[in-house]
């Protein structure tokens, strides 16, 4: 491989091109990473699903709820051990650029039903004995800088106030989730607030989403069939799946992101493959003649191609391993410059001084190639002179 010297002086040869090329790599580096990390959390939500957990919703779609009466007539079937229900509340803070998600949920189901949602026993007490209540994960309480006794307005834009003034919550939990797939930036609040709110204005509420967990012995299959055969009937028809299908049906929503992030992250790396490629082969016609200098100094075809990946100026350092004389260096490297076809550097010779003697004392320990080569031309100009 070529010295540490020569690597650096070729880097600095085209400061800008290096510059720029690690930059590029970087930024390629980054986006890559970036892209895979939102495909992971994404996965996150299917793959670290419980699968005792069940979801429960309207056949229409997420978007349409379903009566409140229906939790009473879920918990009666066979094989449900615990049922709770989520309301999409959709208001914002202040302005619609401070938007996170809140839910209405029963409290005293909601955290039972997801034990990895930690809470202080206290907070949860606070809740079920406060009515404005709410409890809000600690990446939201980090964001805002919210803490236990702060009240937050929010403006309803999907359910409003009857009196069209912002709702009010006051923070009395702060929850840590320990699984990938619950979000840390959630705030929930009592169901019985919201729904005798909307009543006040005469709005009767509905429920997005009813989550039931199944007996530990239960046949989930056969628990699914039987929770949709129990409404089949009904005004409302529901379909139920898994914790893990109901992460998967709502991602498909936006279409297959996964595939989409994971075609644009291979994009990024063939471009910068192709760019890489291009700074290559712009620094291998650069070298054409340098790889020439070498091997008229006596470097082998291997060193020579070694080198040629590293854009820069060989021939000095060349002079400074090889220990070559002078006046072949400075006569080989400017014939090299002058002219573009590399058969030509042999006319160089003519201009060494001493008809040749310099030669002769090219032999040196630190260039074994370098040194045999230039006696053996020392040689021949001395039988050609002699003539």
């Amino acid at each position: 491989m070529p010295p540490f010297a020569l690597v650096w002086r070729n880097l600095l040869r085209r400061p800008l091109r290096s510059v720029l090329t690690v930059l590029s790599l970087a930024i390629a580096i980054f986006l890559v990473c970036g892209l895979r990390s939102v495909i992971t959390t994404l996965r996150a939500g299917v793959e670290n699903a419980n699968p005792r957990r069940l979801d429960v919703l309207s056949a229409s779609g997420l978007f349409v709820e379903l009566p409140p009466n229906y939790q009473e007539k879920l918990n009666q079937i066979p094989g449900v051990e615990m049922t709770t229900k989520f309301q999409w509340f959709g208001g914002y803070f202040r302005s619609m650029k401070n938007f996170f998600a809140q839910f209405a949920v029963d409290p005293e189901t909601c955290f039972a039903m997801y034990p990895e949602m930690k809470v202080p026993p206290e907070q949860l007490e606070a809740l079920k004995a406060t009515r404005t209540g709410c409890i809000i994960g600690d990446g939201l309480a980090l964001k805002y800088g919210w803490k236990i006794g702060d009240a937050i307005p929010l403006i309803g834009a999907l359910h409003p106030q009857p009196n069209d003034k912002p709702w009010e919550f006051l923070v009395v939990g702060i929850y840590h989730s320990t699984n990938p797939a619950i979000d840390n930036r959630t705030m929930y609040f009592r169901w019985d607030y919201f729904s005798e709110t909307l009543k006040s204005g005469g709005v009767e509420p509905g429920v997005g989403v009813y989550a039931l967990r199944a007996k530990a012995d239960a046949d989930i299959p056969q628990l699914i069939a039987d929770v949709e055969d129990r409404f089949k009937d009904s005004d409302q028809r529901i379909q139920c799946a898994t914790e893990a299908e109901f992460q998967r049906q709502f991602q498909s929503m936006f279409g297959n992101i996964p595939l989409f992030l994971g075609w644009i992250g291979g994009g990024i790396l063939v471009a910068i493959l192709v760019a890489s490629l291009n700074t290559l082969l712009m620094s291998m016609r650069e070298q054409t003649r340098d790889v020439g200098v070498m091997k008229a100094l006596g470097y082998t075809d291997g060193s020579g191609v070694r080198a040629v990946p590293l854009p820069g100026d060989v021939p000095v350092p060349i002079r400074r391993r090889t220990g070559a004389v002078p006046g072949l260096d400075h006569a080989v490297a400017d014939r090299a410059r002058s002219r573009d076809d590399v058969p030509r550097l042999s006319r160089a010779r003519r201009d060494l001084p001493d008809g040749g003697g310099d030669l002769r004392r090219a032999r040196s320990p630190r260039g074994p190639r370098a040194g045999p080569a230039c006696a053996q031309i020392a040689r021949r100009r001395s039988a050609a002179g002699t003539e």
